[in-house]
C-alpha cells in the first residue's frame, strides 16, 4: 500500500505524520501544493518521495500524477487539513479494506448544491481522503474539471460522501465548577496576594495565643475545667493562626506555578 498526503505549510506536522505512516504503508509520498516553508525539504530529508503541484490542482490531475509512480494495489490520498490528526490514519488505512475500486471522501465543509454529493464537480470538489485501486486512479485521471463523480464508470465499485464532521473533545469540568470547595479553592489559587488575606491574619494569631498560651497557664494556680478550656483555646488560636500561616505560603507557591504552567501553554504553537 502507498500513503499519499496532500499538504501544504505544514513543516510542524510533516515529520510525525510520515513516521507514523510508515508504520502502515510500504512507501509514503508527499504531494506538495505550494508550501512556502520548508515542507517540501523536510519531507524529502525524511526520505519520501516528493510531488510538486499546483494549489489548484483537482481530483483527476492527482491520479494522474500517482499513474506515473509504481504501481500498487491500493493507494490512500490523506489530506493533511488543519482538522486532521494522527489518531485519524488507522481510521483512512481501514478505509482501504472495504474492497472498492474508489472509496472517495469530501471535505465536511463541501457545499452540496443539488443534495446529491456526487453531483460535485471536480473543480469544486475538495478531497479529505481518496482510496483507490489502479483501476480507480485510471478512472478518475480520464475525467475531466467539469465532470462529476457520478460520472465514473459503474462498472467500478465507487463510494463518494462526505467526511465526517471532527468532533470537537468535550470540555472537562473545571475546579470551580466541580463543587462549592473547589471555588473556594480556586479563588484562593487565584488570588494575587494570600499572604495578605490569610498570612497577616494567621500571623496575629498566632502572635495573640501564643502570648495568650504563657500567661494564661502562669495565672492558675491548679487545674480545673475553667482553667483546662482556656488553655485549649488560646492553644486553639494559636493552632489557626499557624494553619493559616501555613496555608497562605502554600497557595503563594502553588500560585506561582500555576502562572508558570499557564505561561508555557500560552507559548506552544496551536497546531500540532
Amino acid at each position: 500500500m502507498r500513503i499519499v498526503y496532500l499538504t501544504r505549510d505544514k513543516e510542524l506536522r510533516i515529520v510525525s505524520a510520515i513516521t507514523r505512516a510508515e508504520t502502515f504503508a510500504d512507501e509514503v509520498v508527499v504531494i506538495d501544493v505550494g508550501s512556502k516553508d520548508t515542507t517540501l525539504d523536510l519531507a524529502e530529508k525524511s526520505g519520501c518521495k516528493t510531488i510538486p503541484m499546483d494549489k489548484d490542482c483537482t481530483i483527476p490531475d492527482i491520479a494522474n500524477e500517482l499513474l506515473k509512480l509504481d504501481e500498487v494495489e491500493m493507494t490512500l490520498v490523506i489530506h493533511l487539513s488543519d482538522t486532521w490528526r494522527l489518531r485519524d490514519l488507522p481510521v483512512n488505512v481501514n478505509r482501504t479494506y472495504e474492497g472498492r475500486a474508489i472509496n472517495l471522501a469530501l471535505a465536511h465543509d463541501t457545499v452540496v448544491e443539488s443534495g446529491d454529493v456526487e453531483e460535485i464537480q471536480f473543480k469544486n470538489a475538495e478531497l479529505d481522503f481518496l482510496a483507490a485501486t489502479p483501476d480507480g486512479l485510471m478512472a478518475l485521471s480520464k475525467c475531466k474539471d467539469d465532470d462529476c463523480c457520478i460520472d465514473l464508470p459503474s462498472s467500478l465499485n465507487v463510494r463518494v460522501h462526505l467526511a465526517s464532521r471532527p468532533i470537537q473533545p468535550a470540555k472537562r469540568e473545571s475546579l470551580a465548577t466541580a463543587s462549592r470547595f473547589a471555588q473556594l479553592f480556586h479563588w484562593m489559587l487565584s488570588t494575587r496576594h494570600p499572604l495578605i488575606l490569610f498570612g497577616l491574619p494567621g500571623l496575629i494569631f498566632f502572635v495573640i495565643g501564643f502570648r495568650l498560651t504563657g500567661n494564661v497557664v502562669g495565672e492558675f494556680e491548679r487545674m480545673d475545667s475553667i482553667s483546662l478550656g482556656v488553655t485549649l483555646a488560646t492553644s486553639a488560636v494559636t493552632l489557626i493562626g499557624l494553619f493559616a500561616m501555613m496555608t497562605s505560603l502554600m497557595l503563594y507557591i502553588l500560585g506561582k506555578q500555576v502562572r508558570q504552567i499557564q505561561r508555557q501553554y500560552d507559548d506552544w504553537p496551536s497546531n500540532d
